[in-house]
């Protein structure tokens, strides 16, 4: 589960990684970084996805810890 996680958060880094440093996500074209409005939006759309990933992995977590013991 845990190296689910870690693979899991790799992609919520993806909306920070083109405001820090556009060149590292070579699908994405560079955006205009200088709007407080379009930072706050990268940071967020980020935070959600991390938000999102790991609420899927305790959901998971749960499911298994469910299913698994009752046999």
């Amino acid at each position: 589960m845990m190296m689910a996680g870690a693979g899991l958060s790799i992609p919520a880094l993806i909306p920070l990684l083109v405001l820090v440093e556009p060149r590292l996500v070579p699908f994405i074209p560079p955006v205009e970084s200088n709007g407080l409005t379009t930072t706050l939006f990268m940071v967020g759309l980020s935070v959600s996805f991390l938000a999102l990933n790991w609420g899927f992995l305790y959901f998971a977590y749960r499911w298994l810890n469910k299913y698994a013991g009752a046999q």
